[in-house]
């Protein structure tokens, strides 16, 4: 059987409803990309280990990181290859049943808080 299920141009709630019965999620970007894809975000709230295969320097990586919210893969095949191994054989041992990003950090990133703040930029340049 196949471990992987491709679902093609599904409305964003339904999307985010499969997620939630993944085991991981998967952000892919090109190397050189300087952008935060929203779909992290959407990721994070879903407490699922991410695999981010993004620029090692970016914003995306960092937030994977400093969220504990999953891993940051390498674009070198063999490099990938053994982190992927690593990663399946820790899943199979059950090792992410518990899995926990964390939680605070990832906080930051709600809309609503996200809107404070903009909210609060107007404010302080505001006559």
């Amino acid at each position: 059987g196949s471990n992987l299920t491709r679902i093609l141009h599904l409305p964003k709630e339904k999307a985010l409803a499969l997620c939630a019965g993944s085991d991981f999620l998967l952000v892919i970007m090109p190397p050189v990309a300087k952008w935060i894809p929203m779909k992290i975000y959407d990721y994070l709230r879903l407490s699922k280990p991410i695999l981010a295969l993004v620029p090692d320097d970016g914003d995306p990586a960092r937030i994977v990181r400093e969220g504990k919210a999953g891993f940051v893969l390498s674009f070198d095949q063999q490099q990938m290859k053994e982190q992927l191994r690593t990663i399946f054989d820790g899943w199979r041992r059950g090792e992410f049943r518990g899995f926990q990003p964390d939680q605070e950090y990832i906080s930051q990133f709600e809309r609503r808080k996200v809107t404070e703040r903009i909210v609060q930029m107007f404010k302080e340049v505001s006559p």
